[in-house]
């Protein structure tokens, strides 16, 4: 759950970093922000809030007891799919 969370966190940051140039607003350094910094050309506000609903939508059934492996697999399918779109 903690994984799903924190990826929803970097969609967040991602969408930030799109519309502050500056660098100002982002709460990661290092390695995260060089990753969110690469990560914002590849996606736009529509890419993200598809998978942020998507992240929301596995985290939900993992509260209510799915299988770890099914749905793990199948978020990364449809993830993939996403992000090729």
């Amino acid at each position: 759950r903690s994984l799903l969370l924190f990826s929803i966190s970097l969609m967040r940051e991602t969408l930030i970093a799109q519309m502050d140039d500056t660098g100002v607003l982002t709460r990661f350094s290092g390695d995260i922000l060089s990753f969110i910094n690469d990560f914002k050309s590849v996606m736009n506000w529509e890419k993200i809030e598809r998978l942020t609903s998507l992240l929301n939508y596995a985290s939900s059934h993992l509260e209510r007891n799915a299988n770890p492996k099914i749905l793990f697999l199948d978020l990364s399918l449809q993830i993939a799919e996403e992000i090729r779109s």
